[in-house]
């Protein structure tokens, strides 16, 4: 049985890139206690956009949320989420970094299926491959199968 590692080219490119970014945020402030973008205040999403975007661009983006959404925590919401998507594409991610997540994955699945007994001798962990998943919280993984 041939087991090969994988990723989602969206999904998980995404969910490394929001890791860097969060990375970035606590790199500048290390007294904050966040594990994720939604728990980045607005504030902090600013600073680091004038650090990244162009100043023209980001202050149009903030006029249009501001007329868009008048009710102050609308307004944080969707700007914010905006800021967060603007800074993640930003965000450097090498092939490797989605190779060792393929890696992880296979190793996992694999280390589960040698709980069955006689599965040691017959599993083989091949290369990995992205894939394009339907699902945001399902990544193909695909399994070979010789009979002999």
């Amino acid at each position: 049985m041939a087991l090969y590692g994988g990723w989602d080219e969206v999904g998980d490119t995404r969910a490394l890139k929001e890791g860097k970014l969060v990375q970035a945020a606590l790199k500048r402030n290390k007294n904050l206690k966040i594990d994720s973008t939604q728990a980045m205040s607005v504030e902090l999403l600013e600073v680091m956009a004038e650090d990244s975007l162009d100043k023209k661009e980001l202050k149009e983006l903030k006029a249009s949320y501001k007329e868009q959404y008048p009710e102050e925590a609308a307004y944080v919401r969707y700007y914010s989420a905006a800021l967060i998507d603007k800074l993640v594409v930003l965000q450097p991610l090498s092939s490797t970094e989605l190779q060792t997540l393929a890696q992880q994955r296979s190793i996992a699945i694999r280390d589960y299926l040698l709980k069955t007994p006689g599965f040691d001798k017959r599993l083989l962990i091949k290369e990995n491959e992205g894939v394009k998943g339907e699902k945001e919280e399902i990544i193909p993984t695909r399994l070979e199968i010789v009979l002999p």
